[in-house]
């Protein structure tokens, strides 16, 4: 059985690192969702069409309690960041 269920996490304006998500994965517990973003001090909304210099190569992966929809974490990563998985040991 599947359910949809929809929640809305973030300002939607960039400010908590949720700017141009582009993966995620979901931590074997169910407990995280670790999302992969893009360009974090950009305004969601905005979508240049020339260089953005230093900020268009940020990155972030934030992490969200599943549990309270809550952004507990903003990590700051290398540019471009994409695909993500948990390997375990």
């Amino acid at each position: 059985t599947m359910r949809k269920e929809e929640t809305t996490i973030g300002s939607g304006d960039g400010s908590d690192g949720l700017a141009e998500p582009h993966g995620l994965v979901i931590s074997p517990s169910g407990q995280y969702v670790y999302v992969t973003n893009r360009n974090k001090n950009i305004p969601a909304e905005y979508t240049p069409r020339y260089d953005l210099g230093d900020n268009a190569n940020s990155g972030t992966v934030v992490v969200i309690n599943t549990a309270t929809n809550v952004i507990e974490k903003v990590i700051e990563v290398e540019e471009y960041p994409s695909g993500i998985a948990i390997y375990e040991e």
